[in-house]
Parts: structure tokens; C-alpha cells; sequence
């Protein structure tokens, strides 16, 4: 009768053990699926703050548009302001001066022959204020233009000026000019920016300055002075070149050396992004603004000459002129802005 017991225990034991198998083998199965719907729902969630369309980019737009609608009005505000201040007439100065008064800094204004403009907007000279480019409707504005080694422009300037370029060199292979002219009189004088020496000086005191390859675009500023030439790369001061003669009957060549009115040391090496050129070192009167662009139909260039559409140069927004390869080739352009 013992044995039974025992065994009765024994199956009970058996039962309990099963049972508890089970219940263990349960409670892993939802645990693991508990954990995968927590998954994803925190990839939903992820998803829905941070991707393309969501709550956080959603969030960054909405200020983004706030801000842009904010500095439209102000803009519209100073605009009403310079046409009541000139009796109807907006100029470039009541209008720089009203933009200031209403951003508290000064807004950088560019005037052509039909609008002002100012922070990626036209003003009218009638008042209207629309979003738009600097360059007028014929010109497609683009990040740069390069020469491949046989293309030049003339900037139709001469010294005295201060200049200040944006651009980047891509390679250091060969000697190669950005910007230049040369007279080789006596004594021997030259103004340009170009691999391997920089300045405004006579040759046999000029000062040797190694530029670099690399992927970062660098901003070249020099300020020639009768005798000195004030140079700063990437708004860090390089130094001065002492020169002998500020005067130069030549003017200065986008990618080649002007030597006597003859293209040399041509450039396939250099991007140019921008270029002002001042009358002053003291950067405060703009007589050049050189954007790259490309014409988008038959235009004139600043020759005279009917070019046709997407003819790649430099427009002066300053004289509103465009300025056109002179040598043979084509020039690539960068990326539509």
C-alpha cells in the first residue's frame, strides 16, 4: 500500500515538473515577443521623429519658414520706409539705411538696372519685394566656373583695387594664374594671384607662397597699396610684399597673366566662385561683383558681341555686363545655385 503512495507521489511530482516546463516555456516565447513589438515600435517611433518627413524635420521647417516670413516683412517694412524717405524713390542708400534700422546690422544691397537686391530678394524700384537671384532673368547663376587650360576673361579693371576671391585650386601640378597682369618693362611688375608666388611687386624682391590641393574652397583677399600689397588667406594675414611701382597700364585676366595685352601661364586649375573687386583696400566701394553664371538665351556680352544660350562666364552685377571667355574651349561649370 506504501509503494502505491510513493508512486502516486512520484506521478504528482512528475505532473508539477511538466507543469512548471511549460509555464517557463511560455513566459520566453512572450518574452521574446515582447521584445521584438517593442522594437518596432521604437523603430516607428524613430522613424516618425526623424525621418525625411518627420516630427523633428517637420519641426525644423516650420521654423525655418517662420523666419524666412519674418524677414520678408521686415524687408517689405524697409522698403516702405526708403520710398516715403525719398517722396517715391527708393535708392540704394535709403534703402541700406531703412534695412539697418529694421535688422539692427547691415544688409549687404546690390542695385542693376531693374531691381535691387538684397538676402535672396528683388526690390523693385517700384516697391514690389519677390524672392529671386541676383543675376537677371537671362543668367542662370552657378556655384563656379573652370578653365581647362585654354579659356581667359578680362575684367576690364586695372590697379589701383583690392581684391577678393573665392575659389579653390584643385591641383598644384604646373605654375598656373587665377587672376594677373604683368609689364615687362623695367622694372619688371607684376599683379596677380597664382600658384607658387602671389603680389604686386618687382620679381626680384617677390615673396614665394605655396598654395595647397585639397577639398576646401579658400577665400584670397589682397590690398594693394602704393608700395605694399597686404595679403590674407582665409582671413588669416599672410604678409606684406614691398613693391617699387603701383602702377600697371594692363588689366587684370581671369585664369592667365595679361603680359602686355597677350594671354600666358593659363589656368586649368582653378574654380573661381566669386570675385569683388574694390577701389579701395578698405573694402567700402564696389566697382566689381563677378558672379559665374551661364546665359539662358541669346544675350550681349560685354564686348558687344551676341552670344548664345548657355555660354558660361562672369556677370558683373556692378556694371550689369557679362563677361565671356576670350580664349578658345569652353569653360565647365559648376552645379546650378
Amino acid at each position: 500500500m506504501r509503494n502505491d503512495e510513493n508512486l502516486i507521489v512520484l506521478r504528482e511530482r512528475e505532473r508539477e515538473s511538466s507543469n512548471l516546463k511549460n509555464t517557463k516555456g511560455v513566459t520566453l516565447i512572450a518574452l521574446v515577443i515582447t521584445i521584438i513589438v517593442l522594437l518596432i515600435l521604437a523603430g516607428v517611433t524613430i522613424q516618425t521623429l526623424t525621418g525625411d518627413n518627420g516630427l523633428l524635420q517637420k519641426a525644423q521647417t516650420a521654423k525655418e519658414e517662420n523666419e524666412k516670413a519674418k524677414e520678408l516683412e521686415l524687408i517689405k517694412l524697409a522698403v516702405a520706409s526708403a520710398k516715403l524717405a525719398g517722396k517715391g524713390t527708393i535708392t540704394k542708400d535709403n534703402l541700406e539705411s531703412e534695412l539697418k534700422s529694421n535688422f539692427g546690422a547691415n544688409k549687404e544691397v546690390f542695385e542693376n538696372n531693374t531691381f535691387f537686391y538684397c538676402n535672396g530678394y528683388r526690390i523693385y524700384k517700384d516697391g514690389k519685394v519677390e524672392e529671386g537671384n541676383l543675376l537677371p532673368d537671362e543668367y542662370q547663376q552657378v556655384e563656379y566656373i573652370e578653365s581647362t587650360g585654354t579659356q581667359w576673361i578680362d575684367t576690364n579693371q586695372k590697379l589701383p583695387f583690392s581684391i577678393n576671391i573665392l575659389a579653390k585650386l584643385t591641383s598644384t601640378d604646373n605654375i598656373e594664374t587665377l587672376i594677373g597682369c604683368q609689364n615687362s618693362g623695367m622694372p619688371w611688375i607684376a599683379s596677380y594671384i597664382r600658384t607658387g608666388k602671389w603680389g604686386n611687386f618687382n620679381f626680384l624682391s617677390g615673396t614665394p607662397i605655396q598654395f595647397n590641393s585639397d577639398d576646401n574652397i579658400h577665400r584670397y583677399i589682397a590690398h594693394f597699396h602704393k608700395n605694399n600689397a597686404i595679403i590674407n588667406i582665409d582671413d588669416e594675414p599672410y604678409g606684406n610684399v614691398i613693391i617699387e611701382n603701383d602702377y600697371l597700364p594692363y588689366t587684370m585676366y581671369f585664369f592667365a597673366m595679361n603680359a602686355g595685352g597677350q594671354p600666358t601661364a593659363f589656368s586649368n586649375h582653378f574654380q573661381i566662385y566669386e570675385c569683388k573687386i574694390y577701389s579701395d583696400s578698405e573694402n567700402t566701394n564696389l566697382i566689381r561683383n563677378f558672379i559665374p553664371c551661364k546665359s539662358t538665351t541669346t544675350v550681349t556680352n560685354a564686348d558687344g558681341n551676341q552670344v548664345p544660350a548657355n555660354t558660361k562666364g562672369m556677370y558683373d552685377t556692378v556694371e550689369g555686363k557679362f563677361y565671356t571667355n576670350q580664349g578658345t574651349g569652353e569653360f565647365i561649370a559648376g552645379p546650378e545655385v
